[in-house]
């Protein structure tokens, strides 16, 4: 009837809305995932610095916690840009804009305590911290002749290097391959034009190398090659997660650059 329309139409819409909502969120739901990129920078005989980068998708929304995290980790919400730099992020003000709540530790580290997921987006994080040594060792020889060398790199990680690359220069670069976990690699041949080479390394995770916690390190390194020292670049797919989440089961991709200051020596 007439005087009942208003009444009708407004539960039919109320109806629809709500399960149009929770249909949407049901079809989206999925899995717990997680995507993180690390690059691990060290200096032959020096400090070893890590600063990951996390994505995190839930499947609903929730209030979630990080598991294994180190109290000499420092924490802190990241928004990334849109386009192909994903990981950059120069404005410091827009930070904020993924609020996470931590601990802070006397001796600066935070440790977040609480992750708000929101279904409808996602929570990105950024994480520094300092590693006890390089997941790798490596030593770069001139043999006779300014193009010949022989490159020795070890895998100390439980993880095969998928992609191993070495820039002996600005504009020159000596292509490692693979290397087992666990195996030593000794390469001798001579260095190709990185236009020439299979020199990728660095390029499969370049937007992460120029992002917020890691750009000033790249200067760092880009002034030692200047001095004449050598950058071995090794990416690990698939990498093991160093951190889980709480009472969940997360699927991780993580994907990690390990770049590493080398001194080149003269053959004897």
């Amino acid at each position: 009837k007439l005087p009942w329309t208003w009444v009708t139409s407004t539960a039919c819409i109320a109806v629809f809305s709500v399960g149009a909502y929770y249909g949407v969120e049901y079809i989206r739901g999925g899995e717990l995932q997680a995507k993180m990129v690390s690059v691990v920078d060290a200096v032959e005989g020096g400090d070893c610095w890590a600063t990951r980068y996390m994505g995190i998708f839930a499947p609903h929304s929730d209030d979630y916690r990080l598991t294994n995290t180190d109290e000499s980790q420092w924490w802190a919400g990241l928004a990334p840009e849109a386009g192909d730099e994903i990981y950059s992020s120069d404005r410091t003000e827009r930070i904020g804009s993924r609020s996470i709540y931590c601990r802070q530790q006397i001796d600066g580290g935070s440790q977040p305590y609480s992750l708000p997921i929101n279904i409808w987006s996602m929570q990105s994080l950024i994480c520094q911290s300092r590693l006890p040594k390089a997941p790798l060792s490596a030593t770069v020889v001139r043999r006779s002749g300014s193009r010949n060398w022989e490159i020795t790199v070890t895998n100390h990680a439980s993880q095969a290097i998928s992609n191993c690359s070495v820039q002996v220069d600005g504009q020159w670069a000596v292509d490692c391959g693979s290397i087992p976990a666990g195996q030593t690699k000794v390469i001798t041949e001579q260095s190709r034009r990185l236009q020439d080479s299979g020199f990728s390394a660095s390029h499969l995770l370049k937007s992460a190398t120029e992002s917020l916690g890691t750009s000033q390190r790249t200067a760092a390194i880009n002034g030692y090659m200047e001095k004449g020292a050598a950058v071995v670049y090794a990416v690990y797919d698939n990498a093991p997660a160093p951190v889980g989440i709480e009472g969940e089961n997360c699927r991780f991709q993580h994907s990690e650059l390990v770049r590493l200051v080398v001194f080149p020596k003269d053959e004897e």
